[in-house]
């Protein structure tokens, strides 16, 4: 759903000789189970959601942090946040309906990226940039590359107020709220 800092950092062109990895993760030391709710847009109707939950995520973008690698659920932990992304994309073609979902995360693993800019910003900030590959950075003074990184944090993350959750999320814990025309 979130998670753009790749971008900022990434060359015209891939770098040769090296596959770049994806679905980064952060230390565990970062991980919390103390979120009890959190809210998702998704194009996905409540028949899906209800017959299949939250599996992880279906985006092919190589640049996305994913705490959780794959069974990395995008989400935000307040309704506004869920809507301040919303109007972060743009919608093309048909009509484009988007469901908001309540969801259930108590004892769930969780990574908030405010809870932990709260706690601690340097080290979230090492951490980001320690987790992109070496050559995306290399090229530019450190303290260049901590303000970036910086810079996206509240932007492109704690403007959501976005939180990752461990899937699978199983239907008892999600509950359709609202439906939006995009």
């Amino acid at each position: 759903m979130f998670s753009r800092l790749g971008r900022i950092f990434s060359p015209a062109t891939p770098p040769h000789g090296k596959e770049v990895e994806k679905n980064q993760t952060f230390p565990q030391s970062f991980i919390s189970k103390g979120n009890s709710c959190a809210y998702r847009y998704d194009s996905r109707g409540p028949e899906i959601i209800e017959a299949q939950g939250f599996f992880g995520t279906i985006s092919r973008d190589d640049t996305e942090f994913r705490v959780f690698g794959d069974n990395t659920v995008f989400a935000s932990r307040t309704k506004k946040g869920a809507k301040a992304f919303l109007k972060t994309r743009t919608f093309m073609g048909k009509q484009n309906f988007q469901y908001l979902y309540e969801i259930n995360i108590l004892g769930k693993r969780s990574f908030s990226f405010v809870e932990n800019y709260k706690r601690d910003q340097n080290a979230l900030i090492e951490a980001m940039l320690a987790s992109l590959p070496a050559e995306l950075v290399a090229s530019m003074p450190v303290s260049e590359a901590r303000a970036l990184a910086h810079s996206a944090l509240i932007r492109d993350f704690n403007s959501v107020d976005e939180i990752q959750i461990e899937a699978p999320i199983s239907t008892q814990r999600i509950k359709h709220i609202a439906t939006t025309l995009v």
